[in-house]
């Protein structure tokens, strides 16, 4: 079976750009261009974060965000130890 070949997205985000003229632009021309007008993946369905999406969150540092917080390396801080000595 032949490898699929890449969808080239940011081809397909300017596209416009080639027959709008720029007295004619729009907010919604732009919105296209960057891709803000996709919607959120959903939750699981990536396996790593999408790179034609903005709005894909996924593998971003949330299961740092979501991990228990380890309290005993806050409460262990001593000021004087990160100090100069003279």
């Amino acid at each position: 079976m032949p490898p699929k070949q890449k969808v080239p997205l940011d081809r397909i985000a300017w596209q416009w750009a080639e027959s709008v003229d720029l007295s004619n632009l729009t907010a919604e021309h732009i919105r296209t261009a960057y891709r803000l007008n996709l919607s959120a993946c959903e939750r699981g369905s990536c396996k790593r974060n999408c790179k034609g999406n903005p709005f894909c969150l996924h593998s971003l540092g949330e299961k740092k965000w979501l991990a228990p917080v380890d309290e005993t390396k806050l409460q262990t801080f001593d000021p004087d130890r990160v100090r100069r000595q003279k």
